[in-house]
């Protein structure tokens, strides 16, 4: 990977280093990565996080320091940019839930920068249809149609914004913001979309158990699923403490399902990397999706781990914002599954919260 990954550091931040992974100060440095020119790296030494101010905003690499990135990246779409067909590119990306023709609006456009201390801020231009987009941005004359609904033409004025900052412990916050550069109030949910690579398996935790009694008598989570998801497919499991969902690359169809995860915490596992990202869910609030606020979808090379926060009427120069804290552990992969995940995953998941 790093035949392609050349370093310039711009600059240092100085922190007080408070954790036993490092005791290193956070560096931001401008880096060449996948044939884009202008991206930027922030570690702290051991772990290392690069986005891109080419195309996005988008995270494209995050894992240890010289090592293989559990996210997956799209190698026929690296170093592209500046048209306006949607790529998928990989990484983890920010869209704007419901989805529709909207959320495919191409992210292939440069990004103002700021850094400070041990954060980068990248800002996506307000989005725009012009007669280029409107021929690539879907397959056929739907979005035609979709132009005489005021909210559709509203949403393409939404200007996406992502804070991330590195703690010196290697813990990171990704910033979701969403501000309304249009003109009409637009009814949305910022969506954080994270793109793993191949043969890993995601885990979604339950709410704890308790008996059939008097004390419980009312529903305790909500499992959704799309039309597509197939309740027997071999890569979905259902276990007492969670759910997991394999990535299987022999496998095409698509599988998608969704949790209102009160639990507030997600995960992918592949080779010795335990990736976890943890968010704040929001009781008595409507979600997306008929209540998902976490979501898992697989098919293919793929499995996207994406968050959502609560639905909201967003008025014109608001702000939505949500936010995702990640860690990434190095562990030893252990068999079968389902005593690794009781032995390694929870007790990492569920001691490790943000700071």
């Amino acid at each position: 990977m790093f035949s392609i990954f050349k370093r310039s550091i711009v600059y240092l931040t100085a922190v007080i280093c408070i954790s036993a992974i490092s005791a290193d100060p956070v560096t931001i440095e401008k880096v060449q990565f996948g044939g884009w020119n202008n991206c930027y790296c922030l570690t702290n030494g051991t772990v290392e996080l690069i986005v891109t101010a080419d195309i996005g905003p988008r995270i494209i690499h995050f894992g240890f320091v010289g090592e293989e990135s559990p996210f997956y990246l799209d190698h026929a779409s690296l170093g592209l940019k500046g048209d306006a067909r949607f790529r998928l590119y990989g990484g983890h990306r920010f869209w704007i839930a419901p989805e529709g023709p909207k959320t495919s609006y191409p992210d292939n456009f440069a990004l103002a920068t700021k850094m400070e201390e041990n954060t980068i801020t990248l800002t996506a231009p307000p989005e725009v249809l012009d007669s280029n987009l409107r021929r690539t941005i879907t397959d056929g004359d739907e979005i035609e149609a979709k132009m005489s609904d005021p909210q559709f033409r509203a949403v393409l004025g939404m200007k996406k914004e992502m804070v991330i900052r590195m703690k010196e412990d290697g813990q990171v916050t990704v910033i979701h913001k969403a501000a309304n550069a249009g003109t009409q109030p637009v009814r949305m949910a910022p969506w954080a979309l994270t793109v793993f690579a191949a043969n890993g398996f995601a885990i979604l935790p339950n709410p704890p158990f308790a008996p059939h009694d008097g004390d419980h008598l009312l529903p305790a989570r909500s499992i959704i699923t799309w039309s597509y998801t197939d309740l027997a497919d071999p890569r979905l499991s259902m276990q007492p403490k969670y759910i997991t969902v394999q990535q299987d690359p022999s496998i095409k169809k698509p599988l998608k399902l969704g949790i209102a995860n009160t639990e507030n915490w997600a995960a992918y596992v592949r080779k010795n990397n335990l990736f976890v990202k943890y968010m704040n869910y929001q009781p008595n609030t409507e979600y997306p999706d008929m209540g998902s606020s976490t979501e898992i979808y697989t098919g293919g090379s793929i499995l996207e781990l994406e968050t959502l926060a609560p639905i909201t009427i967003l008025y014109p120069r608001e702000t939505a914002i949500h936010e995702e804290t990640w860690r990434l552990f190095k562990i030893d992969p252990i068999k079968p599954i389902d005593e690794y995940i009781e032995q390694v995953v929870l007790p990492i998941a569920k001691t490790n919260w943000p700071k």
